[in-house]
C-alpha cells in the first residue's frame, strides 16, 4: 500500500466514526449473540468468506505491543532523543522507530489459543486470512512469519497510522464488495466492523460497549490451553 486510504472530511482519525454508510445494519444478519461460540463452531461460521481479517494487539494477542516496546525504549538511554523527536513527529514514527531499534521477540508474545484455534479452523473455508494491525508493519510481518497462515499482512508505515477509520477504509479500498469480517477486541474496531460484512470480538461476551447495530459481531470464546 503506497499511500493512506481517504478519511471523511471532518473526521477526527482517532475517533470512532458514529454514523455513514455501512455493511453492517440492524437489519442484517442474525440478532446478536448472548453467549460465546467456539472457536470451531465460529470457524463453520465464517464457511465460503472471502477474507478473514485479523487484528493484532488485543486479538491475536492479549499484548499491548507498543507498550511493550516502549519499556524496551526506557532501558535504552541512548534512544532518548530519537524517540522524543519520532513522538513529535506522529504516532506512525514512533511505532516505526522503536520496532526498528528495540524490536520484540514474537515467539513471546501471550497469544490467545481460541484466536490461534480459530486461525487453524478457517484454513481451507475462507478465501484469504490477513494480518491487518495498527502496529509497525514490521512487527506484523514477524509474527505472520512466526504463526504461519497470513496470506496478507497490512500496518502501520510512516505514511499511515493504520487504525480506526483509516483501518476500515484501507479495507475498503482492498477488498472492495468482497465478504470480509474482522475479528477485533476493542472500541477501536467498531469503524471497521462497520465497514465490513461481519465480525468476531475476542474477551468471551459480547461487550457493553458494542453498539447495538452490529448484529452481525460475534463473541468468541475463551480457550485455555
Amino acid at each position: 500500500m503506497t499511500g493512506g486510504p481517504t478519511i471523511p472530511a471532518g473526521a477526527d482519525p482517532d475517533v470512532p466514526m458514529s454514523s455513514g454508510p455501512s455493511r453492517s445494519s440492524a437489519d442484517d444478519g442474525p440478532p446478536p449473540h448472548a453467549k460465546p461460540l467456539s472457536s470451531e463452531r465460529t470457524a463453520r461460521l465464517l464457511e465460503g468468506v472471502d477474507v478473514l481479517v485479523v487484528d493484532l494487539d488485543g486479538t491475536i494477542t492479549s499484548d499491548d505491543t507498543l507498550e511493550l516496546l516502549r519499556a524496551g525504549a526506557g532501558a535504552a538511554p541512548q534512544l532518548a532523543g530519537r524517540w522524543r523527536e519520532a513522538v513529535a513527529t506522529s504516532k506512525q514514527a514512533e511505532k516505526v522507530l522503536l520496532h526498528a531499534e528495540v524490536g520484540l521477540d514474537v515467539t513471546a508474545l501471550s497469544y490467545r489459543c481460541e484466536v490461534l484455534s480459530l486461525l487453524a479452523g478457517v484454513r481451507g473455508r475462507v478465501g484469504k486470512v490477513a494480518l491487518v494491525t495498527g502496529s509497525s508493519v514490521t512487527l506484523a510481518r514477524d509474527v505472520a512469519g512466526h504463526l504461519g497462515g497470513f496470506d496478507e499482512v497490512l500496518g502501520t508505515t510512516l505514511e499511515v497510522n493504520l487504525t480506526g477509520p483509516r483501518k476500515a477504509a484501507a479495507l475498503v479500498e482492498r477488498y472492495g464488495s468482497d465478504e470480509v469480517w474482522y475479528v477485533g477486541d476493542s472500541p477501536a474496531d467498531v469503524p471497521v466492523w462497520r465497514a465490513v460484512t461481519g465480525g468476531v470480538v475476542v474477551g468471551g461476551r459480547r461487550p457493553e460497549w458494542m453498539p447495538e447495530d452490529l448484529r452481525r459481531v460475534v463473541p468468541l470464546a475463551v480457550e485455555d490451553r
